[in-house]
Formats: C-alpha cells, sequence, structure tokens
C-alpha cells in the first residue's frame, strides 16, 4: 500500500499519494497525441511543428513521473520529473501556436494588417516563450529544497506571469489582425485551400485552454504548499492535464499543415475546401441554399512560382503601357467613400456600352434597366459595375492601361468589402444582386487573369488555376436557385445552350480523338484519366452549346468561361501539378478561346495560353499539340 513519506527529515515534496491510475490514463492518452502529431509532422514536413511534438514528450515524461512517484513519494528525482516537464510543456506547445499566426498572416499575403512587422511575429512570441520557458525551468533546482523553496515559487510565479502576458498581447494581436482583414480582405484570402479564419478560431481555442491552465498554475504556486490545489490532486488534472490534452487533439486534428508555403511555392489553393463561398470569413455554410445548376465568379491574384520552366520569349496577350493618368481626373481617392469624375466616367461608360459584359445578343434593353435598378440600391454590385468598366477600358485604351486597371483593382476591393459586410447568406431579398455580382466578377477574374498575363508562365499557370478554381467555388452561393433566376427579371442576361445534341463537326471530331488517346499518357491513373475526360467531356458541351449563342460569327465569352466553373477539384489540381494530360487539355481550351479573339475580353488569350502550355512541355509533346496549333497558330 503506498504511503507518504517524507524526503529530507520533516520536509514533504507532496500532500498525498499520487493516484497511478490517473498518471497511467494520461501517459497513454499523450503518448497517443506525441505519435499523431509526429506522425503529421513528418508526413507533411511542417517543422514549425516540433515544439508540439516536444511539449507532447515532455507531458508524458511528467505522468511517466507522477506514476514512478506513486511508490517514491519520498523521492526526489520522480518529483523533479513531474513538476518540470509538466510545467513547461505548454510553453512548447505556445511556440508551435505563435508560429502558426506568422504563417497564418503569410498564407493569406496580409502581413500588412498585422500590429506587428511579420517578420518579428513569431520572433517575438517564441523569444518571449522561451524566456518564460527558461525562467520556469531555472526554478526547477529551487523548488525541491525546503530552504529555498518559497524563491523557487516566486520564480515559478514570474516564469507564468510572462507566458500569460506573452498570450495576451498574442490574442490583442491576433484579434487585430482579424478585424484589419475582415474590413479589407486580400485577394488571396478568397482563393487560398485552407479556410484560414478557422485556424485563428483554432488558435483562439488552444489559447484559451493554455489560459486557464497558466492561470491555474499562478493560483496553485500564488497559494504554495498550503494551497488548496497542491492538497488536492484532482485540480491538478482538471485545470492542468485535461486542457492540455484538448490542446495537442485539437492541434492534430485541424492541423495547419494547409499553411506551409515553402520558399519558392505558391500559396496553396483549392481541393476539399475550395467550395467555400467568396467569403471564407463569414461562415461558408450559411452561404449555401438548394442543390441546383452552376454559376461561378472570382478574383484572381499573382502567387510566387513552385516550378522552374526555360526561358520563354512569350508575350502576354494584352502588353502593359506606361501610366498616363488621364487630363482633368483625380488620382484614388484617400477613402472608399470618395466618388471623383473617373467614378462618373466609368458609371457612363458602362450605362453606353453594357454590351462589353454579357454581349448584345443576350442583353435586352430591359434587363439592362434592371441591371442599374439593383445597383442603385446595392452597394457592392456598382462598385464592381464600375471596376469592370475601369477594366474594359483599360484595355481598349493601351495608352492609359495602367490608371484605368489600378482604378479597376481598387474598386473591385471595396466592393468585395462591401459584399462581404452585406451578404451573410443568399436570400430571395439578395438572390439578383448576389448573382449579378458574383457573374461580372467572374467574368472580371477570368478576363483580368489574361490582361496582366505574367512572363513567368508558372506564375501565369497559378493565377489561371486561382480563377478556375475560385469560379467554379462561388456557384456553391445559388445551389438551388436556378429555376427562381430563370423565371426572374434577369432571365435575359442568362447563358443558355445545349451541349448534349447530337452534333457533329471538326471541333468534336477532335474532342473525342483526345478523349480516345488519353488512356496513352504515361504513368496515368484511373482517378487522373477520369478527370481528363470529364475535363474534354466539357469542352465538348461548351461548344456545342455555344452554338446557339453565335452572335457575329464568335463563340460567345460567356459559353468560353462556362468551362472553367465545371471543372473537377481533380483536374485543377493537376493542372496546379504541371500534369502533361491536363495541360494538353488546356491547350484545346485555347481552341475555344481563339474562336472568341475578336471579342475585348479574349483577344489573343487563345494564342497566349497555348504558348504557355506548349513551353511547358516541351518538344516530346508536340504531336499532341498539332491540332490546337493549326487551329489557333493558324488562324492568327
Amino acid at each position: 500500500m503506498p504511503e507518504l513519506l517524507p524526503y529530507s527529515g520533516d520536509y514533504y515534496l507532496w500532500n498525498y499519494v499520487p493516484s497511478m491510475a490517473a498518471a497511467v490514463i494520461f501517459i497513454i492518452l499523450f503518448i497517443a497525441t506525441t505519435g499523431l502529431n509526429s506522425w503529421r509532422m513528418f508526413k507533411t514536413k511542417t517543422w514549425f511543428c516540433v515544439p508540439m511534438a516536444l511539449g507532447c514528450i515532455f507531458e508524458v515524461v511528467g505522468y511517466i513521473g507522477r506514476a514512478k512517484a506513486v511508490n517514491s513519494t519520498g523521492t526526489l528525482l520522480p518529483y523533479v520529473f513531474q513538476s518540470s516537464f509538466t510545467l513547461l510543456a505548454p510553453a512548447l506547445f505556445s511556440a508551435s501556436i505563435y508560429m502558426t499566426l506568422g504563417r497564418i498572416m503569410r498564407y493569406v499575403k496580409g502581413e500588412h494588417h498585422s500590429l506587428i512587422r511579420i517578420t518579428w511575429v513569431t520572433k517575438i512570441f517564441v523569444i518571449g516563450d522561451i524566456f518564460s520557458f527558461m525562467v520556469q525551468g531555472g526554478s526547477s533546482s529551487l523548488m525541491f529544497n525546503s530552504s529555498t523553496v518559497k524563491m523557487g515559487e516566486k520564480v515559478v510565479l514570474a516564469g507564468l506571469f510572462i507566458q500569460i502576458i506573452s498570450f495576451g498581447f498574442f490574442f490583442v494581436t491576433a484579434l487585430i489582425f482579424e478585424r484589419r482583414m475582415r474590413k479589407a480582405p486580400t485577394a488571396e484570402s478568397f482563393i487560398v485551400k485552407a479556410n484560414w479564419i478557422h485556424y485563428l478560431y483554432v488558435l483562439y481555442a488552444m489559447s484559451v485552454l493554455i489560459m486557464v491552465r497558466s492561470i491555474f498554475r499562478v493560483i496553485e504556486y500564488a497559494e504554495g504548499q498550503t494551497g488548496y490545489p497542491l492538497k488536492h490532486e484532482w485540480t491538478l488534472y482538471i485545470f492542468d492535464a485535461v486542457p492540455m490534452f484538448i490542446v495537442t487533439l485539437i492541434f492534430f486534428i485541424y492541423h495547419p499543415y494547409h499553411l506551409q508555403v515553402r520558399t519558392g511555392a505558391t500559396t496553396s489553393i483549392g481541393s476539399e475546401e475550395e467550395a467555400h463561398s467568396i467569403q471564407l470569413m463569414n461562415n461558408p455554410e450559411q452561404r449555401q441554399g438548394r442543390k441546383g445548376k452552376p454559376f461561378g465568379a472570382g478574383i484572381a491574384t499573382t502567387n510566387a512560382s513552385s516550378v522552374t520552366t526555360p526561358d520563354s520569349s512569350t508575350t502576354p496577350p494584352n502588353t502593359q503601357s506606361n501610366s498616363q493618368t488621364p487630363h482633368g481626373f483625380s488620382l484614388h481617392p484617400e477613402t472608399s467613400s470618395y466618388v471623383n469624375f473617373t467614378h462618373l466616367e466609368l458609371f457612363q461608360h458602362f450605362q453606353d456600352n453594357q454590351g462589353f459584359i454579357w454581349g448584345d445578343n443576350l442583353t435586352t434593353q430591359s434587363s439592362r434597366t434592371n441591371v442599374l435598378k439593383y445597383a442603385f440600391v446595392t452597394p457592392f454590385l456598382m462598385y464592381e459595375l464600375l471596376a469592370y468598366s475601369a477594366l474594359h477600358i483599360s484595355i481598349i485604351r493601351p495608352d492609359q492601361f495602367q490608371f484605368y486597371h489600378d482604378e479597376s483593382r481598387m474598386l473591385q476591393q471595396q466592393s468585395l468589402k462591401l459584399f462581404n459586410d452585406s451578404v451573410q447568406e443568399v436570400n430571395d431579398e439578395n438572390l439578383i444582386p448576389s448573382f449579378l455580382y458574383s457573374g461580372i466578377l467572374g467574368h472580371h477574374t477570368f478576363v483580368d487573369t489574361f490582361s496582366v498575363a505574367d512572363s513567368d508562365l508558372n506564375q501565369f499557370i497559378d493565377k489561371l488555376v486561382q480563377a478556375i478554381k475560385l469560379m467554379r467555388g462561388v456557384r456553391v452561393c445559388f445551389t438551388g436557385w436556378w429555376e427562381v433566376l430563370e423565371k426572374s427579371e434577369i432571365r435575359g442576361l442568362m447563358q443558355h445552350g445545349d451541349g448534349h445534341v447530337e452534333h457533329t463537326d471538326e471541333y468534336v471530331k477532335h474532342f473525342l480523338e483526345l478523349q480516345a488517346k488519353l488512356p496513352g499518357i504515361p504513368g496515368i491513373d484511373h482517378v487522373e484519366l477520369e478527370a481528363l475526360q470529364e475535363a474534354v467531356r466539357q469542352l465538348k458541351w461548351v461548344h456545342v452549346s455555344s452554338l446557339f449563342n453565335l452572335g457575329n460569327g464568335n463563340l460567345g465569352p460567356t459559353m468560353v468561361t462556362s468551362w472553367p466553373i465545371t471543372l473537377s477539384l481533380e483536374y485543377s489540381e493537376l493542372l496546379l501539378k504541371r500534369r502533361p494530360g491536363a495541360l494538353v487539355v488546356l491547350a484545346y481550351f485555347s481552341v475555344l478561346l481563339n474562336l472568341s479573339r475578336k471579342h475585348w475580353a479574349v483577344g489573343s488569350a487563345g494564342k497566349f495560353l497555348l504558348d504557355v502550355v506548349g513551353t511547358c512541355l516541351g518538344k516530346d509533346w508536340d504531336t499532341w499539340l498539332e491540332w490546337p496549333r493549326s487551329k489557333v497558330l493558324g488562324d492568327v
């Protein structure tokens, strides 16, 4: 039968005999989370999570010490182990939490929203954490001697207060960052793979748990050996062991491996969370309606490339000229609510040339009137109309490209902010303006991707993939509303077409031939093949559907943009990885783009895209590109 024994003379290390059962339970639990977190860390190469794994090991060692002490309450070593290692483990957990915040900021390109310079965020908090670690660790030798135990308790208290102050500052920094991001979200925050706001909430949850534990420890050491906590073992397990186990479990379940952006790599985008609505920060599930047909939109941005390609002389389809400010127009307003003469010009341009958005063959006068009616009472729609109008002017007036393109981006950012602030879910009241907004934003994305196409081909492909993923992701907002929209007053703006009718021509013939050739790609597996086959089927669908939407003999751009909307997540991932089959399918898409080359929104995008694909694939794939080149280069 275990009994309480003195360490030296009448000095007792313990006020009770520790529970063997409780210690063994938490040894098993922390061994499990040590293994899980270590496995996830090595698998994803997220080395900034090393402190979390080490903290788990510290907890295991600490509770092994408690188990050993059950029959050795008068022995120093088990007490030292259980006291020191369980005291220090949360400091290691905190280090990984601090580093995760820095990665969230970089992940969404939100460094400018940080209260502290991003290069110092991790350093400041981790240095504070290390200082707290050292202070608490340095008190160990004082805690186990009856003559210095009081001093040791004070040193531990100092270390715990440092940890609490550091956490308080961390909370302030994280909350300010979140608030600023909500007010002025970056483009990257809409397209990244991980729902970054959820990761922030995870950090908040873990931080609260560690804060509760730290406050408990402060009370424990402040009251000393005669206090209630050190005389009742249950308090340690309820306010320390359980919260710390939950922290390690949460970190594994919501592991921040999605936030890992390695040097030279593009921001990770797409996959299982890509179907979130345009605003990841406002409960995306609330924006989902009932099941229906797709319609999408988005915004593209440039990220660093993860793959190096040979130098290319390929030039973007729309060359950027020197910035020139139109005479008499003011520069960008200092505040978002300021209206200047440029905005009046943009509105007049839209009023006089609404066909540049939907095409004259789809846009009736009544539909145009309805668009303006909704724009006048829906600020986010009005801002996006002005933004798209500015983009149109930037392309048709190349000598003033930079001015109007900058104006377009500024207005678009303001429209996104207004949309995020006002639309929490799609309902009967906001359905039509939200639908119009997403449609215009989708076209805006597509055009902007090519209008400032990078000479770095990998960056261009990354931008294109981002645009594709967001365009199809936003369609979740309107799931189930399609029949309502088809009966609404804007039905004249809806794109129609039946790609399933029996039709055969040169394009259909080559699409079918491509489908037959795809299984011959070296190393292709079933999943990849199915994704490519489906992408080609959608190309065929778009082409056949477009036959019902011919205006002056050219494929309407609304049908061209319907292909990215229907692409699968698997195909987008293959394109992001530069898989040859996905690039070949993209080359066939350039043929459809080329059919719309006379439209301002497309221009020479088809030729540019085909050149990019050819450069990425190399000479070995020339035979696969013979037909696209004959159609695109032969027509230029």
